[in-house]
């Protein structure tokens, strides 16, 4: 990955600290990003293992990892991922019952179903509380960049006094609620 190194800006935030290049420095962490099982409410779910998956048939993002253990697990067969290049596809299908869970990010998830379907629509799905995976989100900053450590520390020191005052919860919990996404003109009633 190069975007702090090849980017034009003076920060990106990279999908994991992992990923990071050693041309690159983080802040503080910015978000857990959790990715959970959705589900219809009809249909109960409960898990605590992989192997309790076994037998189902799931849907899935085109070439898209959902981290090693879940992808080594999908490699042993004991489930059927059935992969599509939309959210709305997957949520069409569980709407539908063609598959009984989709991993998503909860709020990318949320978010979806919000402006793809209507509240009726959506309202007949829910989450599994137990995340599938937690990915640690971080602003990357360029190391060749002279400002990054004056900027790294304004924004963990920013971060940090939003964190305090009640602010940044505030801000996910808007986003929660779908506060800063305009509806389309074309979304579903």
């Amino acid at each position: 990955m190069c975007r702090a190194h090849c980017s034009p800006y003076q920060g990106n935030q990279p999908p994991s600290a992992s990923q990071s290049p050693a041309t690159a420095m983080l802040s503080d962490a910015l978000l857990d990003e959790q990715f959970v099982f959705f589900h219809l409410k009809t249909q109960p779910f409960d898990w605590l293992h992989f192997d309790d998956l076994s037998g189902m048939t799931l849907g899935g993002g085109l070439k898209y990892s959902y981290g090693p253990a879940f992808d080594a697990f999908l490699a042993e067969g004991k489930v059927r991922l059935e992969r599509v290049s939309s959210d709305r596809q997957n949520f069409e299908k569980l709407l539908k019952e063609r598959v009984v869970l989709y991993p998503q990010e909860i709020n990318v998830g949320y978010a979806a179903l919000r402006n793809t379907f209507t509240s009726a629509e959506a309202e007949r799905i829910t989450h599994h509380p137990k995340p599938l995976l937690v990915n640690r989100s971080y602003l990357m900053l360029p190391r060749q960049l002279a400002q990054s450590d004056v900027l790294r520390e304004r924004f963990n020191a920013r971060l940090q006094q939003f964190r305090d005052d009640g602010r940044y919860q505030q801000y996910f919990d808007a986003l929660q609620t779908g506060h800063y996404q305009p509806v389309p003109e074309d979304a579903a009633p």
